[in-house]
């Protein structure tokens, strides 16, 4: 079965996987793994709990006060939870990637102030409980639109590369019946300067519209993949179509070289 979750979930096969005691143990499991993972990041950086029923996870997940919420997905219908130990590399990479985005919309009529986004909320679907790295959605939906998906999602990766964050992809796209209309990947690799920047559209989560990968060689030159830049619709971000001197935000192929050269940086002091 262990094998299965792993699969399910993109993850890969060295992903430490342990049965749920309770607050307690979860929390030594916790700390002796990142004591792994700080000094190797080559293992997985994430933990998978098993028997987390709804009622445990009641119990010890959901209350504000007194509560483990510092995982990345609950689980209904496979009852676990999966935990992700971010690295400092990480952070900084999905930290980047909004900054960079927040930049745009200051330029472009301040439309920084018209949207909302956050790092560590999570989003209900039917089989389970998700956040992602970043979610965006504008203050002024379309009549009759849910508050409850995001517009824009962006997911990071570390370890685990492409399979586990196209899995996230899949989700985001499908669960959400195409509310999520835009969702972009940034999969960084643990070993070399490697970056690969993907991205997808609603409604089809098997239609990738982009993909670069940005490399670094010996002599410090950054080479991509691809030569065209990143764009997002601004319908996708803002949920209406633009208009006077609003246009869809694009990062050009230098933004995302700098981008990629601010997380190297900080992946190789660590």
């Amino acid at each position: 079965m262990s094998g299965n979750y792993h699969l399910l979930f993109g993850l890969s096969s060295n992903t430490s996987q342990h049965e749920y005691q309770n607050n307690k143990h979860f929390l030594s499991v916790l700390n002796q793994e990142l004591d792994i993972f700080t000094a190797d990041q080559s293992k997985s950086q994430y933990i998978l709990f098993t028997g987390v029923t709804n009622e445990v996870f009641r119990r010890d997940f959901t209350d504000p006060i007194d509560s483990l919420t510092d995982f990345e997905i609950y689980s209904i219908t496979h009852e676990l939870i999966i935990v992700k130990m971010e690295s400092h590399t990480h952070a900084h990479a999905h930290s980047v990637f909004n900054a960079l985005l927040i930049r745009k919309l200051v330029t472009m009529n301040d439309h920084d102030k018209d949207i909302r986004y956050f790092a560590s909320a999570h989003v209900q679907g039917d089989d389970r409980k998700k956040r992602a790295d970043q979610i965006y959605q504008p203050k002024r939906l379309p009549r009759h639109r849910s508050r409850h998906w995001p517009s824009l999602v962006l997911e990071v990766g570390y370890t685990e590369g492409q399979r586990k964050l196209e899995s996230d992809i899949n989700w985001w796209i499908t669960q959400s019946n195409g509310d999520v209309k835009s969702a972009v990947t940034i999969a960084v690799n643990p070993r070399v300067k490697q970056i690969v920047i993907c991205q997808w559209y609603g409604n089809n989560p098997q239609q990738r519209v982009y993909r670069n990968a940005l490399s670094q060689n010996d002599q410090g030159a950054i080479q991509t993949s691809n030569p065209n830049p990143l764009v997002i619709p601004f319908a996708h971000l803002f949920l209406r179509q633009p208009s006077g001197n609003e246009q869809d935000i694009t990062f050009t192929i230098a933004e995302l070289k700098e981008l990629a050269k601010n997380v190297w940086e900080v992946q190789f002091e660590e």
